[in-house]
């Protein structure tokens, strides 16, 4: 999903963001690994609705001027990377929209305040009897969204749960806990919403474990079960500790993922209570589907449909 400019080639970013499209710019220093924010130099908004060719001398901001080496775009996501000798500068269409349906079986919108996931370039790799953390950050910056401040949440048993970006969508997944209906234990899975009564999965689970939705789901699920492997038995505080799962905080951490993400869990377990905020931290309402998974199946046909 990613493919490379270099010498000798040109690139237009106009087929990725649109032309004359509004973007974000940050510049994130190659040996420093420091972000800071960048204001847009006119020949760069310029260059957005014309080809863009290695070598040549882009203004990327006041008073900073360089030849650009190489270009990285991401298809999945949109995003594209400028690279100086320096410096990565990062464009990202600030259009994107996510989902927005109004159909039979309810609603879907972009929570409102979601964003990309604002990450740092720390790679957390930590093992503990019985199995292994792994954060690779600058790895899930293409794909994970945050919403109300955070980027990974609970609810409903417990369940992991994150907002992702696929191609132009915006779709919820899950870590499944027990691995049922022939997926695997501790491996992320797309979700369309939860009903109060049933986490809307679908069946496009085949034997193997995989996935059989689109190719940019499979894409985003591959992604998160390399970059986010986290424990499925933490406190509702997101800590770990060696006592065995259960409501009460463990009194020796091991582990604490508010140390390295934005993290919320539901307070308050009412079926209703939990309904209302899965659907605030994902943007799906589906208001008339049933635990079934032949009412589902037109729901999640509308949202595997729209992804391009």
């Amino acid at each position: 999903m990613e493919s490379t400019v270099t010498e000798g080639q040109s690139f237009r970013p106009e087929t990725l963001l649109g032309k004359g499209s509004d973007v974000a710019l940050v510049k994130r220093g190659l040996l420093t690994q420091q972000d800071s924010a960048v204001s847009i130099g006119q020949a760069l908004v310029g260059k957005l609705v014309k080809d863009v060719r290695i070598g040549e001398v882009v203004d990327l901001g006041i008073a900073n001027t360089s030849p650009v080496r190489r270009i990285i775009i991401n298809e999945l996501t949109g995003r594209i990377n400028l690279d100086t000798q320096t410096s990565r500068y990062e464009l990202l269409d600030k259009r994107f929209k996510g989902l927005d349906l109004e159909i039979d079986g309810g609603s879907i919108h972009l929570p409102v305040d979601s964003q990309p996931a604002r990450l740092d370039d720390r790679v957390v790799d930590l093992s503990f009897p019985g199995g292994r953390i792994h954060i690779n950050k600058p790895a899930l910056r293409d794909v994970l969204l945050e919403t109300h401040g955070t980027q990974i949440f609970r609810a409903v048993d417990f369940r992991l749960m994150v907002l992702a970006r696929v191609g132009n969508i915006h779709l919820p997944f899950y870590v499944s806990s027990e691995g049922t209906s022939g997926k695997n234990e501790g491996e992320w899975y797309p979700f369309f919403g939860y009903t109060g009564d049933w986490i809307i999965k679908g069946s496009g689970v085949t034997n193997e474990g995989k996935m059989d939705y689109h190719p940019k789901v499979d894409a985003v699920r591959e992604i998160l079960n390399k970059n986010l492997i986290l424990p499925i038995f933490m406190s509702p505080q997101g800590k770990l500790g060696y006592e065995p799962m259960t409501r009460q905080e463990p009194s020796l951490v091991i582990f604490d993922i508010n140390n390295h993400l934005d993290y919320k869990a539901v307070d308050i377990y009412a079926r209703e209570d939990e309904k209302r905020f899965v659907s605030d931290m994902t943007g799906y309402l589906p208001t008339n589907v049933r635990n079934t998974h032949l009412s589902a199946t037109p729901w999640i046909d509308n949202v595997v449909s729209s992804i391009k």
